[in-house]
């Protein structure tokens, strides 16, 4: 039998603003605490004059004193290829940045045992928003390699919640039965929403993803700016003839006043925003109502109810048939999303759920179950594309192959017809009438030579699309004279 406690499997909720991590213990799912107590360490980075990385708590206060040589909100940008932070003249992506998250988190859980003791993480899974890309999933795992970590596999945030549900409501009872669940997951800096059975069987869980949506650029990062550029209104504040340095760290004093004040307008009707010396001399303060704050997220508000909506459309839900809805990520505490999700499902919030953990704690019983560990039960977990799928046709439209919100496993294939022996075939995911949109990703293109041409000069080619239900994408491309295959393995 492994050994749960030295040799433990883990999952990790790897999020924008906080992460943490838990571990299956034989019977159950136990978060670590870090070195500090807390359960959960915030997604901060700071790099030292020596070169040596802060992450978490003690970065924190470097976002106002050492601006320039501190990164938060990193996960935004994972699968941005471009961005890179210059911290002590050295660069860092966003993976970096990422992997020194992890890392701490690794070792917060390692330095809890004796060198002497054998303590060896056994295997990960690390979570990410659902509505993720191919691109921005690879780099997450690229973090948690680079990290140190050895993942089992990653999952989707919405799906783990579900598993943590599904593990304590379910994974002991022999009663059959099944139900519908929205899992509304508002973090920092993305939001995903997803609609899932949970069918329990006397052997067998399963949770079968109806439908999906989201946006990874929503989220609380959004409400804060949001408030931040209220108050600068208000009160006639600008920063425009400070020096990059003095800005940077005028922005980080108003952000932390900001997130405090949102997080009290929580539990109350009406709060202060206070913050002293926000320029040479000038003070700001100023009253805040709950009403007026939520006047100011309504443009988010409008963004998340059109998502909520769509997949609750997508996952062609009868009236009465949605019997649970599980609100998770800090930002789902805002009691303005607590009514949307009312008002557009028709049920209350599930008051038992872990908003904060229940990501890594899915995640965790998710590991054991990859590894072997837990045997109650089978657990079959049933995905959809979260993208639609396709490639480049004439005039830069995306010819989409497979739409998203499809079961996987599933498969498609068309046939294209090429003037040329020699040609690439460009995968692109996303939503949009062209590739050149926003909103579609290209992928790795795949180069092809040495097709045979007919009496025409030209020849049909047959590409098949296959996404299974790990979300690995294959591509396989057949044309006279050529039979190619190619995994985009996540």
């Amino acid at each position: 039998m492994p050994d749960d406690t030295l040799n433990p499997v883990v999952g990790i909720d790897l999020g924008t603003t906080y992460s943490s991590i838990a571990r299956w213990d034989g019977e159950r799912i136990d978060v670590y605490r870090m070195h500090d107590g807390q359960e959960s360490i915030p997604s901060i980075v700071h790099i030292q004059d020596s070169g040596t990385p802060l992450v978490g708590e003690m970065a924190r206060p470097r976002l106002m004193t050492d601006p320039s040589n501190t990164v938060e909100k990193a996960k935004r940008f994972i699968g941005d290829e471009t961005k890179v932070y210059t911290l002590r003249g050295k660069p860092y992506t966003p993976v970096d940045i990422s992997s020194l998250v992890l890392q701490r988190l690794k070792q917060d859980v390692e330095k809890r045992y004796p060198k002497t003791a054998g303590f060896d993480i056994a295997g990960a899974v690390i979570t990410h928003p659902h509505y993720f890309k191919f691109p921005q999933i690879a780099r997450t795992q690229e973090a948690a390699v680079k990290a140190g970590l050895p993942v089992l596999r990653l999952a989707s945030e919405p799906v783990a919640a579900a598993l943590d549900y599904g593990f304590t409501n379910y994974s002991r009872m022999e009663k059959t039965g099944s139900e519908k669940i929205l899992v509304f997951d508002l973090g920092g800096g993305t939001f995903d929403v997803t609609v899932i059975e949970v069918i329990n069987e006397a052997t067998k869980l399963t949770f079968k993803v109806l439908a999906t949506g989201g946006d990874d650029m929503l989220g609380g990062t959004n409400f804060d700016e949001a408030l931040a550029q209220w108050a600068l209104n208000a009160q006639g504040i600008k920063f425009d003839g400070l020096k990059p340095e003095a800005k940077s760290r005028a922005v980080a004093n108003l952000m932390e006043q900001v997130i405090k004040t949102k997080r009290e307008l929580s539990s109350v009707d009406s709060s202060y925003l206070t913050v002293p010396n926000i320029l040479p001399g000038q003070h700001m303060e100023l009253e805040i109502t709950r009403a007026q704050f939520n006047k100011i997220l309504e443009p988010s508000c409008e963004r998340i109810r059109r998502i909520l909506s769509d997949t609750l459309t997508t996952a062609r839900l009868r009236s009465g048939e949605l019997n649970k809805s599980l609100m998770i990520g800090g930002s789902s505490l805002i009691p303005v999303m607590e009514d949307i999700v009312r008002e557009e499902t028709g049920v209350d919030p599930w008051a038992d759920a872990d908003r904060h953990l229940a990501v890594c704690r899915g995640a965790a019983f998710l590991a054991a179950m990859d590894d072997g560990r837990v045997t109650k039960k089978e657990i079959v977990i049933e995905e959809v594309t979260a993208h639609a799928l396709g490639v480049r046709a004439a005039g830069n439209v995306f010819s989409v192959m497979i739409p998203a919100n499809r079961a996987a496993p599933v498969q498609a294939t068309r046939i294209y017809t090429v003037k040329s022996s020699s040609f690439e075939v460009q995968p692109f995911q996303g939503h949009g009438r062209l590739v050149t949109e926003p909103t579609v990703t290209a992928l790795k293109p795949i180069s092809i030579t040495g097709v045979r041409l007919g009496p025409n000069g030209d020849a049909d080619v047959k590409i098949t699309f296959s996404v299974n239900n790990q979300q690995i994408l294959f591509v396989k491309i057949e044309a006279p004279g050529v039979s190619e295959q190619r995994q985009l393995e996540v």
